[in-house]
């Protein structure tokens, strides 16, 4: 199993009238990978945005059905208010099935 943080800041030197985004803003992830069981594999992520409390969930699962297929499932989950950064998006979440082939 693999984990990994990161957080950073993005600093604007002008402050432009009307912009979504504040002059200095911070944002923080986790993601965590690994194999659960047999050829499995699995990656997670959370997303967080403090200044405007929205968040980002991505889930993943793929199960490998033979050498040169994989199959798994998806989830893309944006969440917080209309008027943030992530929520904006939040009727774009999503859960989606793959099918995998390699030649």
């Amino acid at each position: 199993m693999r984990l990994g943080a990161q957080v950073s800041q993005s600093t604007r030197t002008k402050v432009l009238s009307g912009s979504f985004y504040p002059q200095i803003s911070y944002f923080t992830t986790v993601h965590i990978s690994g194999v659960p069981w047999l050829d499995h594999s699995t990656e997670f992520y959370f997303s967080f945005v403090p200044h405007d409390g929205s968040n980002l969930t991505q889930f993943g699962y793929l199960i490998p059905i033979t050498s040169n297929v994989e199959a798994g499932i998806h989830l893309d989950l944006l969440g917080g208010n209309s008027g943030t950064q992530f929520g904006q998006f939040r009727r774009g979440s999503r859960v989606y099935f793959l099918l995998k082939a390699f030649l």
